[in-house]
């Protein structure tokens, strides 16, 4: 798996190469869905997204794409990690709040890379690995389920998307000028993927 870089409001954040230019680096980290905590539901309510009101969702999600499209192995598990951490650490330190706030912040950063280092071996080892192709990284379904979430998140209506039956069951709809242009991209590659299915 390779990897590049974008800076983001300040902070550089380690991604898989693949997302790169796809990364909305425009989007406030406030407007984002949530993408922390361990899976859907009471697990995103017990982690927060913003300890002392700093953001990690572009970490969460980074983590989440990371981890689904590594190879099963436990050098893998802790390089993902370690990407998490750093990008969790590079959004404190990009932050503007004050210096206790980040000082706790730098605290959250270190347990949340001790959680997903212990409790989350667990579900590595037990999610099932789904086969990753870096010539079409749009095929994996949780590539897919992820960028959807991220496309769908007009901002405006995160809690009337989520009354609705989710992102997932919602057309892309925004009039934020960085949503549009990575949904018009996000768009092109899931029919592109999806073309490809069919004539498989």
């Amino acid at each position: 798996m390779n990897y590049g870089t974008v800076t983001y409001f300040g902070a550089e954040l380690i991604v898989p190469e693949f997302l790169v230019p796809l990364f909305p680096v425009d989007l406030p980290a406030d407007r984002w869905p949530t993408f922390c905590g361990a899976g859907e539901g009471a697990g995103d309510a017990l982690i927060s997204d913003s300890p002392w009101g700093i953001h990690f969702n572009p970490a969460c999600l980074t983590h989440d794409i990371d981890w689904a499209i590594t190879p099963d192995t436990i050098i893998e598990f802790i390089r993902a990690n370690w990407h998490f951490f750093r990008n969790c650490l590079s959004l404190v330190r990009a932050s503007k709040k004050e210096w206790w706030k980040k000082a706790l912040a730098t605290l959250s950063c270190i347990r949340y890379f001790a959680g997903v280092s212990t409790f989350g071996l667990f579900s590595f080892i037990t999610s099932e690995v789904v086969p990753f192709d870096e010539s079409d990284p749009f095929k994996h379904p949780v590539v897919r389920a992820r960028l959807k979430r991220l496309a769908r998140a007009d901002m405006g209506l995160a809690d009337e998307i989520a009354a609705h039956g989710g992102y997932d069951e919602q057309p892309i709809r925004t009039n934020d000028e960085s949503l549009k242009q990575f949904a018009a991209v996000l768009a092109d590659l899931e029919k592109s993927a999806d073309d490809r299915e069919k004539s498989a």
